[in-house]
């Protein structure tokens, strides 16, 4: 190409990484002559260009003859990796695309994703004070200041002119939003819910009547000025220190969860929903808080009715239900099967897993919009506008009118559909106990107990693989977004575990591991070692019947056999309870790896004790030659 460049992005302020977004302009340029762009020190092992993605491009001369601002565009798109080292060892990789501009002498300005600024948010938030009916909606205060001195803005929506008794009643949600900088989208998620709210329909009237929304729209306004893709200007994640935020550090982070602190002093928190970008997987999606409900880790969590308002008590798929509610509002927006409820330990600081964990908190979400665009429906191979960013905020204040219909029954349908599409592995159910829950004291207007319409069954199953963390100073946009990624590294290593187990048990371990049986630590027997004392039965029995006359009698042949299943049977019995056992050898082993070994141990005992009995009545001309083969060695 004649004209050809090679582009560096800047870090964010006070790091090493985080070159993913950009936001840049190209002047002077000419009409109809391919401008080839390679950035080529992009830090992502992957990204969605490879799946298509195309950048945005806005025209100025386009913009003022047609009024289209922002479009896609960009041909011969591609993403690798180069050859530039970088200092930890790893290397970068390059975005390039190639553009041909309508109009010579043009100001054309390039993104990653639809800009939403600080000075938008601003301008916005003015319209709506100014427009006479939206501001008696909604109050707007400064909720702090950050570390350059800009202004976090706090809302409060709820119906103000009603009665107080029934405003003191009414339950809080707190949704917030641009914690990473670079993730525009979800500051336009976060106008559709606010245009929803302060509007004048009907569905927003109730949701106002009985709740009382706060409203952070923009967390991180330092990152968002100063064009970062991540971090603040401290150079940290926020959305990594909601555990201990420091007040000077992280004010906005710290002032946040104490306003969280004190609405839940004063009414009771139903939900809180953390808007994100996803810059490698498609769709609109949720990461929620999983609950575990077996009967043994019950009696150490929260009853669910101090969590929700419900009084469906051990209900395991709770945190559930309000995804599967926006899925049947948006069903070609939201991907219910993308979801993922599992909680990291690298997680551990983030907003959805703090307010859970601190908070007793279920309904604590991060919501997910791709960066792309849908991979499902009629809308594949396209990219999300702004349109349908605002249409999923939406349909999340939509999906609360769902989720909070005071009829109990929609609940109870819903959560009985993803019992059955998510069995308990231990076999404990819930369907008992919510069909003998007394709900109808629990659901007043506007509860927060009941789901989407009845009629409508559960999506189907929900992806919960668990992921593992990237570096942190190349850590993803988003709150979960690094997990996608790294899924296979933690596969790698618990099958590198499960190998090294295997070897140890194989290769001289026994003897410990039936120590620690005996002893009622929890050991776990090997196949091969089962395996070969059943054999030893074998040859003992054999050499019996060859020791004895040619042709046995009916009575030592009985004899014999009844000998050698006593002692197959006190055998597979030590096997079976060895594998029952649990503690510190079967997490050593791991638990699948000791499940399988308990199944070919006794499908093989069995199938042993059927060829005992064809070697005893062949008699003893089959002598120890009649065994059967030694069992193939063990693969995954």
């Amino acid at each position: 190409y004649d004209y050809e460049y090679d582009l560096i992005l800047r870090p964010d302020i006070n790091t090493r990484g985080h070159t993913q977004w950009f936001y840049f302009s190209v002047s002077n340029t000419l009409r109809n002559v391919p401008y080839k762009l390679n950035i080529i020190n992009m830090v992502k092992s992957d990204s969605l260009y490879q799946d298509g993605m195309q950048p945005l491009i806005c025209s100025e001369k386009e913009s003022v003859a047609t009024g289209r601002v922002w479009t896609r565009n960009g041909t011969n798109t591609s993403y690798y990796q180069n050859n530039i080292k970088r200092k930890n060892g790893h290397y970068y990789y390059t975005f390039t695309c190639t553009f041909t501009f309508p109009h010579a002498n043009d100001t054309v300005y390039v993104a990653y994703c639809y800009p939403y600024t600080y000075t938008d948010l601003q301008r916005y938030l003015r319209r709506l004070e100014e427009d006479p009916k939206r501001r008696q909606r909604f109050r707007r205060r400064v909720l702090c200041q950050t570390l350059a001195g800009n202004n976090c803005d706090l809302l409060t929506i709820t119906s103000f002119g009603g009665d107080p008794e029934s405003l003191r009643h009414r339950r809080g949600v707190v949704v917030t939003g641009r914690v990473h900088p670079g993730e525009s989208n979800a500051s336009w998620m976060m106008k559709g819910t606010l245009d929803f709210l302060t509007g004048s329909s009907l569905d927003a009237k109730i949701l106002r009547d009985n709740f009382v929304f706060k409203v952070v729209p923009m967390l991180n306004p330092d990152g968002v000025i100063n064009g970062n893709y991540r971090c603040s200007l401290a150079g940290v994640d926020l959305n990594r220190v909601w555990t201990d935020p420091s007040k000077k550090l992280h004010p906005t982070i710290y002032h946040t969860k104490m306003m969280v602190r004190r609405l839940m002093d004063d009414r009771e928190l139903v939900m809180f929903c953390d808007y994100h970008g996803h810059s490698r997987k498609k769709n609109v999606f949720m990461y929620g808080c999983e609950r575990k409900a077996d009967r043994k880790s019950q009696g150490n969590q929260p009853p669910i009715d101090k969590m929700t308002g419900s009084s469906v008590q051990g209900t395991r798929l709770l945190e559930r239900v309000f995804p599967c509610a926006l899925s049947q509002t948006a069903p070609n927006i939201f991907a219910y099967a993308d979801c993922n409820f599992k909680v990291q330990k690298s997680k551990e600081n983030t907003a959805r897993v703090v307010l859970w964990r601190e908070f007793n908190l279920i309904n604590s979400f991060t919501l997910e919009a791709s960066f792309a665009g849908p991979a499902m429906g009629a809308e594949v191979g396209l990219h999300y506008g702004i349109e349908r960013l605002e249409e999923m905020g939406h349909a999340f204040c939509e999906a609360m009118l769902h989720y909070c219909d005071p009829d109990p029954t929609r609940m109870q349908q819903l959560l009985r559909d993803l019992e059955l599409q998510n069995p308990p592995k231990n076999g404990y159910s819930n369907i008992s106990s919510m069909q003998s829950a007394d709900m109808t004291n629990s659901a007043p207007s506007g509860s927060n107990n009941n789901n989407s319409n009845p009629n409508s069954s559960a999506p189907n199953t929900v992806n919960n693989s668990e992921d593992s963390e990237e570096d942190d100073v190349d850590s993803d946009d988003s709150d979960d977004d690094s997990d996608y990624v790294a899924q296979s590294t933690a596969r790698r290593k618990t099958s590198k575990k499960s190998k090294n187990t295997k070897k140890k048990s194989s290769s001289g371990s026994k003897g410990s591991l039936e120590s620690k049986s005996s002893k009622g630590v929890g050991g776990v027997k090997s196949t091969k070692d089962r395996v070969d004392s059943g054999r030893s039965l074998w040859k003992a029995a054999g050499a019996t019947l060859s020791s004895s006359a040619a042709n046995p009698t009916r009575e030592q042949v009985s004899s014999a056999r009844s000998k050698s299943s006593k002692k197959l049977e006190r055998t597979s019995s030590k096997g079976s309870q060895s594998s029952k056992l649990n503690g510190s050898a079967r997490r050593l082993a791991g638990e699948e790896e000791a499940t399988l070994d308990s199944d070919r141990s006794d499908a093989y005992d069995t199938g042993l004790a059927g060829m005992m009995d064809d070697m005893v009545l062949q008699g003893s001309s089959m002598g120890t030659q009649g065994l059967p083969p030694r069992p193939p060695p063990r693969g995954r």
